[in-house]
């Protein structure tokens, strides 16, 4: 899961162990498993975001690959610092896919590459990490096929709920999340919509109407989804990857911003009765101390009230359970659901057993069981000034009791943050991704990871470790990654279960905040 980074510069190594690639340990026997090149196989769109020497950047485009190890063409649209580039040809490119569906890819873009490592949760679809060492730069993302018969405005059409999250194109320099819903004609006109944006160290308006241009579609490049939007006064590219999905991108020069929009499903609840049962969540972005993630669950009853909250939050090593750990229950509260059938609604509660103040969200229903989710929280802000940015997930947890025979046997991670070489945070962005294979609550696997530091690319690091569930699981779970030579460290997470196939991951160290997703893994 990718989220907001403020703007860091180079930094010295971060690992105790040594970082360097001339290591006389032997590299690790091929992975097995069912996955080979074959199974890259169509057009994708991918998105990105992460971070240079100069600041953020941002990018999103279609590559091609053709089954046997090559890409085709593609194109992209790339937010840097101070330049936007749009509708970028790729030349050509190379791939592999390992068993375990892990692999590598280099695009060409004129006389330079893009290197990247990726890792497919199935055919359809992966995740990837930026590990292109020349232009001293890291990112992840994802990667989702794409439907050809979608390329066109008619099928921009009914209510779509997006998450855009960056830096704020009104040159301030702040990170900013904005979450919301807009309604498409089939015609090209975004019709109606509203948004909840939130903006670090600015005023906090809450929810308003957004107004957008038409949608026009790239005629010069009708074979990738490509087109332009302007919304709510900021500029976007957009890929279509099918008919209930859109990658944008923001193209103006003074911020970076990156998302979804994903079409909300029939009969989007008016009312609080259709939230009903257990949910859990994950946010990340970046706070007046630094880098900032968050990630709970609670209970709603059907009738406006919640139960069985529990919190964990990760502010620059800064660590909080809210209860605190051990504690039992879990606090109570209150939801809403507003009545435009826009899908909004908004969750508080206090903690009033710690007294670290008054936590408040907001989401917009993708269908009864999935949300994008928006902190609101005012915790120590002077005034209505919002002192947290963050945004991520919501999803109804589902499958408990969780335990070590029903979680899904194999799974592929993306976990992205900030690590700290013990002197301050915004050091060095670091981006994961994975493979593992889980058997009674253990783990091995492999990881590739670029830490935002010259040379510090790892490629095929083995990892092992476990996951502690708590109760039946449903609550805050722990997890041990031990990352193994040449890069021995290890990583302590806080686990909430959102189903067998979904974990979400918050890191419980002091040297770093990051947050990611295992999603189950399938062939």
């Amino acid at each position: 899961m990718k989220r907001l980074f403020l703007a860091m510069a180079a930094c010295t190594a971060l690992w105790a162990a040594a970082c360097s690639t001339g290591s006389s340990i032997p590299p690790p026997p091929p992975p097995v498993g069912p996955f080979s090149k074959a199974d890259l196989n169509g057009q994708y769109a991918f998105s990105m975001s992460g971070s240079t020497l100069a600041g953020n950047f941002a990018r999103v485009g279609t590559f091609t690959a053709d089954g046997q190890g090559g890409i085709t063409g593609g194109l992209e649209d790339a937010n840097f610092p101070g330049v936007v580039n749009t509708q970028i040809p790729f030349t050509g490119g190379t791939y592999t896919i390992n068993g375990d569906g892990r692999g590598k890819m280099t695009i060409f873009v004129g006389a330079n590459q893009l290197n990247f490592s990726i890792t497919m949760v199935s055919p359809s679809n992966g995740y990837m990490v930026d590990v292109s060492t020349s232009n001293a730069e890291t990112g992840s993302g994802n990667f989702v096929k794409q439907d050809a018969g979608a390329f066109s405005l008619p099928n921009i059409s009914g209510s779509y709920t997006f998450d855009f999250a960056g830096i704020s194109p009104d040159g301030s320099g702040n990170p900013i999340s904005i979450i919301g819903e807009f309604a498409a004609n089939g015609a090209g006109q975004l019709t109606s919509g509203q948004e909840d944006a939130v903006e670090l160290n600015s005023v906090f308006a809450g929810k308003t109407a957004i107004a957008g241009t038409s949608f026009i579609f790239d005629n010069a490049n009708p074979s990738t989804g490509r087109g332009t939007v302007k919304i709510s006064g900021f500029n976007y590219v957009f890929y279509i990857v099918n008919r209930n999905q859109i990658k944008f991108m923001g193209a103006d020069v003074l911020g970076e911003l990156l998302g979804d929009a994903v079409s909300q499903q029939p009969a989007i609840p008016a009312n609080v009765s259709a939230i009903n049962g257990d949910f859990v969540f994950i946010v990340g972005g970046a706070s007046v101390n630094g880098t900032f993630a968050r990630a709970g669950r609670f209970t709603a009853n059907g009738n406006g009230a919640l139960s069985a909250i529990f919190l964990d939050n990760n502010n620059s090593g800064t660590l909080i359970a809210v209860p605190p750990s051990g504690a039992i229950s879990g606090l109570t509260g209150t939801y809403t659901i507003d009545s435009d059938n826009s899908g909004r609604g908004t969750l508080t509660f206090q903690d009033t057993i710690s007294g670290t103040g008054t936590y408040t969200f907001a989401f917009y229903l993708i269908s009864q069981t999935q949300a994008v989710f928006q902190d609101q929280s005012l915790i120590g802000a002077i005034g209505n000034v919002a002192p947290l940015v963050a945004d991520g997930s919501l999803s109804a947890q589902t499958g408990a009791p969780f335990t070590a025979t029903n979680l899904a046997p194999k799974f592929v991670f993306s976990i992205s943050g900030i690590s700290s070489n013990g002197q301050t945070f915004q050091t060095a962005e670091e981006d994961f991704v994975g493979q593992v294979a889980l058997s009674n609550l253990n783990f091995t696997g492999t990881v590739d990871f670029n830490e935002f530091a010259a040379g510090l690319i790892f490629l095929d690091i083995p990892v092992n470790g476990s996951i502690a569930l708590t109760g039946n699981g449903s609550g805050p779970n722990s997890q041990v990654f031990n990352l193994q030579p040449p890069a021995t460290n290890k990583i302590n997470y806080v686990v909430f279960i959102a189903n067998p196939q979904t974990l979400y991951v918050l890191g419980s160290d002091s040297n770093r905040v990051v947050s990611g997703v295992y999603s189950a893994q399938s062939k």
